[in-house]
């Protein structure tokens, strides 16, 4: 029986190992690119263009505790970005020159919330 599986699990795994590398491509060139992704450095800290992907984590899962509701809230933000819609404070956009441009010309609905399924998994 377990002979019979055997093929079945490795195509599984497999799959599943594709999908997680093809997210976290999408997330380097999306997210990565201003967020802080990955291992700190002085240089990385010292060159973001926006606040660390653990710290946005963080607060998205203070505001909104179920998963459901925060892939919600982060497909609505990364599409249409506003500061109403901010979790940071309003000096966060000083800090780091304006507001988060909107990813709806890079991806798809569905892209941003395997992405942020991804992120509030990770993170």
């Amino acid at each position: 029986m377990i002979k019979m599986l055997l093929p079945f699990i490795l195509v599984t795994m497999a799959t599943a190992s594709e999908l997680i590398t093809t997210l976290e491509k999408k997330i380097e060139t999306g997210c990565a690119s201003c967020h802080l992704v990955g291992v700190l450095s002085p240089e990385r800290v010292a060159n973001m263009k926006a606040p660390p992907m653990w710290g946005v984590m963080k607060k998205v899962k203070a505001a909104y505790p179920e998963q459901e509701e925060a892939v919600k809230f982060m497909v609505d933000y990364m599409k249409n970005p506003s500061e109403s819609k901010m979790l940071f404070p309003k000096k966060t956009i000083e800090r780091f020159g304006g507001m988060m441009p909107s990813q709806k010309s890079l991806f798809s609905d569905e892209e941003l919330r395997e992405m942020s399924v991804y992120l509030i998994e990770k993170y």
